[in-house]
């Protein structure tokens, strides 16, 4: 009696398995983080975007028109920058340059617009010229870190969204060669980025932050990571909110959502006591998309200059070339 009552029970999950409606199960816990960025997207939608462009004589020249550009982002907050656009008709690939937690750019990256790119290089909320109330300070990366919807990257994460969607909207823009590259903080904003935004095709990401965050934050050696790190440590009834807000932000709970079509490239340095090198690679690890992970022995937390733009450039040309040929 026992042992039909067992074959009959399990009859019966077998068949309750196979009726199952999957997309009525429960969200797993990364899907939880891609839907919590989904619904704060679609909050920008409250806002048009307002784009100006003005030109600007001083760094355009006979190849090369430059615009100081403007546009609104969440809570109508003006986000500043510079366009450079190569003369001709286009299409022509286009770069957005994200800077990094401690300054912005100031810089139209002429050297890259040279190269026959369409390049949009902004100062995100509280830096430079745009609007915003955020100023870095060492303890920037603790400001509301104990709950997710408040946190002080959540807005600065969807400006850059809004400068992907902006940018998109520029008619000499070959929609299917929009590259995000960033440094630092920018480096992990473009990984998320990339999770996030459909219309990205190319990531240059260089020394991010944001990366298997919950471990860097006892590896780095160095701010901004190990300022959590000090707020756990004094306020220790907080650390599982703390941890909680964190995965929302970390490319390793974000990266599986890469499209596989898209083309990755990571840099980073083996003495980078910043952003640990073990970090970038777990998050990078979760990456399924096409991607290059490159890490350069004897450098640390610095910026790579021209050497690292043209590594970057070549990989790009070699991605973009490569992808145009498997659609002919």
């Amino acid at each position: 009696m026992f042992k039909h009552t067992v074959i009959c029970f399990i009859v019966f999950c077998l068949l309750l398995v196979n009726c199952v409606n999957v997309n009525a199960l429960p969200l797993n816990k990364y899907d939880k983080y891609y839907v919590f960025w989904k619904e704060e997207i679609e909050k920008l939608n409250d806002f048009d975007f307002n784009f100006s462009k003005v030109f600007n004589p001083k760094y355009s020249s006979s190849k090369i028109d430059v615009y100081d550009i403007s546009f609104n982002s969440i809570d109508n907050i003006k986000i500043t920058g510079y366009l450079s656009i190569p003369h001709g008709d286009g299409p022509f690939p286009a770069i957005i340059v994200f800077h990094g937690m401690g300054t912005s750019f100031n810089d139209p990256f002429l050297n890259i617009a040279r190269e026959g790119f369409i390049v949009c290089s902004i100062d995100l909320r509280g830096y430079g010229k745009s609007e915003g109330n955020i100023r870095y300070t060492v303890e920037m990366p603790t400001i509301g870190i104990t709950n997710k919807d408040n946190y002080v990257f959540k807005d600065i994460i969807l400006d850059a969204y809004r400068t992907v969607d902006v940018i998109n909207s520029i008619s000499k823009v070959d929609k299917s060669a929009i590259t995000v590259r960033g440094t630092s903080m920018g480096g992990g904003i473009c990984l998320i980025l990339a999770a996030l935004n459909p219309k990205i095709s190319y990531v240059l990401s260089d020394i991010p932050y944001f990366c298997d965050m919950e471990n860097s934050i006892y590896l780095a050696k160095d701010q901004p990571y190990i300022q959590i790190k000090k707020y756990i440590e004094e306020n220790p009834q907080n650390k599982y909110s703390v941890l909680r807000t964190l995965l929302y932000y970390d490319v390793k709970s974000l990266g599986k959502f890469i499209n596989s079509n898209k083309k990755i490239l990571v840099t980073g340095g083996i003495n980078d006591t910043v952003c640990p090198v073990e970090g970038i690679k777990a998050a990078v690890e979760t990456i399924k998309a096409n991607k290059s992970f490159f890490m350069s022995q004897g450098r640390g937390h610095n910026y790579g200059g021209q050497e690292l733009i043209d590594f970057q450039l070549k990989w790009l040309k070699k991605k973009i070339e490569i992808s145009k040929d498997e659609k002919d």
